[in-house]
């Protein structure tokens, strides 16, 4: 997903995008939809992984869809991104921390019971390839 010659700007401005077509074309008017993002790190550790790109897209989309975020689950974590989370969470409010979460190759059962299985990926739980 993360290619290292991509600025944060173009990672941003495409989810972004892509968010704001979605919420255009789907959302019923006057309804709140809340978003789940499942963020694969393919195991990636904390010096691996692009924290810059993450935050940067965290709050682009906090700022641009207020209140959409339902949860975010962090599939595939690193010992050392789970390690590093664990001091960041910190300085979060419960809401905020209550929202993230992290689920090995081992827990991806979990995505089930947010998720149906239709809308999800084989690798993930689900039934599509």
């Amino acid at each position: 997903f993360f290619n290292d010659t991509a600025t944060t700007e173009i990672y941003t401005e495409q989810i972004v995008g892509s968010v704001r077509c979605v919420q255009e074309t789907v959302f019923i008017p006057g309804k709140v939809d809340n978003w789940i993002y499942l963020v694969d790190t393919g195991s990636r550790g904390i010096f691996d992984f692009p924290v810059k790109v993450v935050k940067d897209l965290i709050d682009s989309t906090r700022a641009k869809f207020p209140c959409a975020l339902e949860k975010l689950y962090t599939l595939n974590p690193s010992t050392s991104l789970k390690m590093s989370w664990g001091v960041m969470s910190a300085v979060l409010d419960d809401a905020t921390n209550k929202k993230i979460e992290f689920i090995n190759s081992n827990q991806m059962h979990l995505l089930r019971q947010q998720i149906n299985a239709d809308q999800l990926e084989a690798k993930y739980g689900g039934e599509n390839e």
